[in-house]
């Protein structure tokens, strides 16, 4: 394995490359594995306004989308939302999406990913 020292900061497009090839993204399928258990977790209902926090390369927000919620998503990392943008745009659904820290808003039901990574 290849090793390389990166500082580690999100908005560092060096480190976001690194974190998508020392983790990874799931398939489509185990996705919509873990959109369905968000929905069950959170007693979700389509219509609801959702904020993906940390959206990452959208496929939580796409998914949920795809099921009828009102998503925004954000995250910091300018790499993931360009790639979210290309996701959203190949899915035809509907996905606010900022880049940025998270700033006040509208009131929304929040989804974070890695809290909920553990007990998908």
């Amino acid at each position: 394995m290849k090793r390389r020292r990166v500082e580690w900061r999100w908005e560092d497009p060096d480190a976001q490359a690194v974190f998508a090839e020392w983790v990874g993204f799931p398939d489509a399928a185990a996705t919509a594995r873990e959109v369905d258990r968000i929905e069950s977790l959170l007693a979700l209902t389509p219509g609801e306004d959702l904020l993906d926090i940390g959206c990452g390369t959208g496929r939580h927000a796409v998914e949920l989308a795809k099921r009828r919620y009102g998503v925004v998503g954000i995250d910091i990392a300018g790499t993931y939302i360009a790639e979210a943008e290309r996701a959203v745009a190949r899915a035809g659904v509907p996905v606010e999406l900022r880049q940025g820290p998270l700033r006040g808003g509208r009131d929304r039901r929040a989804v974070r990913r890695l809290p909920l990574r553990q007990v998908t």
